[in-house]
């Protein structure tokens, strides 16, 4: 299917993106309290692709942070996890026999 309109003599795309989590990281920050004393967190940093849902289309998201505890229930993130397994054993290659 295709994402172009036309009205009249007017013509645009309209895309349904879909945000999709092509990497992620996890890291410890140290950061300040409010009195100054030095406390360490953990943070997450991924990747995003948006993928319409339409024609297929992609357009670079850029980079999404947050802290751990919100990163173990994002969806996308989640998702991205789940398929790392698979992408590690897709890029195993069999030895030739």
């Amino acid at each position: 299917m295709d994402c172009d309109k036309h009205l009249l003599n007017v013509h645009w795309k309209q895309h349904h993106w879909v945000r999709h989590v092509t990497g992620t990281e996890s890291y410890n920050v140290r950061e300040a309290d409010m009195w100054g004393r030095p406390v360490e967190s953990e943070q997450v940093t991924c990747h995003i692709t948006h993928v319409c849902s339409t024609c297929g289309a992609t357009h670079n998201g850029g980079e999404c942070g947050c802290d751990k505890s919100r990163g173990e229930r994002c969806a996308p993130r989640i998702a991205c996890l789940d398929a790392e397994p698979e992408r590690a054993q897709a890029d195993v290659e069999t030895p030739a026999v």
